[in-house]
């Protein structure tokens, strides 16, 4: 690490990398270092060095996702939901598992009682949060902000359609879709469930962007932020609604046509006066 410029501007920030949320220092010269998943990220001031970055190395996963599986009765998410995500409730403290491409178990993201994050194993080669259950090429592939609304929307749905969640929430959406862009465009259509806040809803966009046609946003219940939401109140029924009415996505300065039914099957007006020939 080279230290010969250490001006800080902002410390204990959250980190769009890994998910912490206090590890990640911006500098003066626009430069970034997460101190938890040591990712570096180069300012817009070129001639201005604080440290060259880091060679990324893998740390020990701590966690054995073999088996202890169980209810996570305040989400209500069942023990086989939890079993086929890879989700352990270790006292107040959750660990998910994160795959490659194979299915091995390489990183774990653990969610300490103090809704803090931390990142284990090889985090940088992990695929979206629960991508390697599905095979690429179906139907319908839905994307959520978070583990657990991937876990509730997917228990909501009978089990049946495919569920994933970005890895690091809203604010880096666009960065893991693109990473995994041709498994989650191998799909007929992608339904977009993020969270229903102004991130959640501009990561939507986002998305919705990338994929285009393809795109259908889910628009939650005024009351309902999320997938979990809808589960922990036993929505089931209003979670499908709505996912089965998600909004195609519509780039801006497009009309769709199906917007315009209505307006095109009204009577035309009849004329305000006859012309003496046919």
């Amino acid at each position: 690490m080279n230290t010969k410029q250490t001006n800080y501007k902002q410390t204990h920030q959250p980190c769009p990398d890994c998910g912490s949320s206090d590890a990640l220092t911006i500098n003066e010269d626009g430069s970034s270092y997460c101190f938890s998943c040591m990712t570096y990220t180069k300012g817009n001031n070129e001639e201005i060095e604080w440290m060259e970055a880091p060679v990324q190395t893998k740390t020990e996963l701590s966690y054995d996702f073999s088996g202890g599986y169980r209810t996570i009765l305040e989400r209500g998410l069942s023990r086989e939901t939890c079993e086929k995500y890879n989700c352990i409730k270790d006292g107040d403290t959750i660990a998910y598992g994160y795959t490659d491409s194979k299915g091995n178990i390489i990183a774990a993201k653990v969610r300490t009682p103090d809704k803090q994050f931390r990142t284990q194993g090889d985090w940088s080669s992990a695929l979206l949060y629960g991508q390697h259950l599905f095979s690429k090429g179906g139907k319908y592939i839905t994307i959520c902000e978070g583990e657990f609304d991937a876990m509730a929307a997917y228990q909501m749905m009978g089990s049946r359609y495919p569920v994933v969640s970005v890895r690091n929430g809203a604010q880096s959406a666009l960065k893991d879709a693109k990473a995994q862009y041709e498994w989650l465009d191998s799909f007929e259509a992608i339904v977009i469930c993020m969270d229903g806040d102004e991130v959640g809803q501009r990561a939507s966009n986002q998305l919705a962007e990338l994929f285009g046609n393809k795109a259908k946003v889910m628009r939650h219940a005024t009351d309902r932020k999320d997938a979990c939401d809808y589960l922990k109140h036993n929505e089931q029924k209003e979670f499908m609604d709505r996912w089965w009415s998600a909004d195609q996505y519509v780039p801006d300065g497009i009309i769709s046509g199906d917007s315009l039914l209505e307006e095109v099957m009204k009577p035309i007006k009849a004329s305000d006066c006859d012309y003496p020939f046919p």
